[in-house]
């Protein structure tokens, strides 16, 4: 299992490296505020990269019978769907950040069995990196929803 995990790993990130090669022939700096077109692909080549990279020195510390951090069981698939269906049909009435936030929440504290403490700083911190990288970086217009109306809520008490 380790040997197959290393082998998937180094060629995985051989195909990133290549991906981030091939994707750098189109611009992608910011002109104007807006990133170009091969800001994305970078992005997700250096994710791809990294990702392979942990697969490969993971398999390095794989120690057979241990405990998988996902179990793979038709239950947890079947509630990260419907997880995920949930976050799709709620985004626009909550907006992207407490809809991500709970989807991150359920998720972590449902499949992967954070402590809530754990899992609640671990989906503030997502979201709020996603909404930097998506709006704030990217210019992406994100659902406002309840969100919004609660942030507005909270700073007119705080201005007011």
């Amino acid at each position: 299992m380790a040997q197959a995990e290393k082998l998937t790993g180094i060629v995985l990130s051989a195909l990133a490296i290549l991906y981030v090669y091939l994707a750098t022939e189109y611009p992608y700096g910011l002109s104007h505020g807006v990133p170009g077109p091969g800001t994305l692909p970078v992005i997700l080549g250096i994710l791809l990269f990294l990702f392979s990279l942990g697969c490969t020195l993971r398999s390095s510390y794989w120690v057979e019978g241990e405990k998988k951090i996902w179990t793979g069981d038709t239950i947890s698939l079947l509630t990260c769907l419907a997880f995920y269906l949930a976050y799709v049909i709620t985004i626009q009435s909550l907006g992207f950040l407490l809809a991500t936030f709970l989807y991150g929440l359920l998720t972590l504290k449902w499949l992967f069995r954070l402590e809530w403490l754990s899992a609640t700083l671990y989906s503030l911190v997502l979201t709020a990196l996603f909404h930097t990288a998506f709006y704030n970086l990217l210019g992406v217009p994100l659902p406002r929803g309840l969100s919004w109306k609660i942030l507005e809520a909270l700073s007119l008490l705080t201005t007011g």
